[in-house]
């Protein structure tokens, strides 16, 4: 069984807790007007301190304040605990595997505070690949995950429940 993190199991996201103006001028400047910079994020081109920096200079603001609260909210991602029991029954029974397009982050701050090693047999990020899931087939995430480890993808099935998914 194969899941994804974020909007699947995990809803919240990074600078959350940061004052609504702050967040509002990140959100904008970062999930709308430079999105091509989260995709280098998440294909392991920018780190977390790159973007945190670029968001300082572009924004103006100061980089240890968005630094610290991105690395507060990221290590403070909430998982219901139903979907955690739910993740505990499947493992008893089947192959558990996490496979999200995300950033350093998820890795540094992310996956060990959240236990989530727990949860999951194989946990899989893009960043460490420099691929994302919605890359051409050939090409793409899931066939290098199942390459690397020899799974058979007729005999899984995938939980992900992003608008572009559906």
């Amino acid at each position: 069984m194969t899941i994804e993190y974020d909007g699947t199991i995990c809803f919240d996201y990074f600078w959350r807790s940061t004052p609504e103006e702050i967040k509002t001028t990140i959100g904008k400047f970062l999930f709308q007007n430079n999105t091509y910079l989260l995709e280098d994020w998440m294909r392991g081109q920018k780190s977390s301190e790159d973007i945190n920096q670029i968001i300082s200079d572009e924004c103006n603001l100061d980089y240890n304040m968005i630094w610290n609260y991105f690395v507060k909210d990221c290590e403070n991602m909430y998982i219901p605990k139903d979907i955690l029991d739910a993740l505990s029954a499947c493992k008893k029974n089947n192959t558990l595997i996490l496979i999200t397009d995300n950033m350093d982050c998820f890795n540094r701050f992310t996956k060990n505070k959240l236990n989530l090693s727990n949860y999951f047999h194989y946990i899989f990020n893009s960043y460490d690949y420099g691929l994302l899931k919605d890359d051409p087939i050939p090409k793409g995430l899931f066939k290098k995950i199942i390459d690397l480890n020899g799974f058979d993808i007729q005999k899984s099935v995938l939980l992900d429940n992003s608008q572009k998914k559906l």
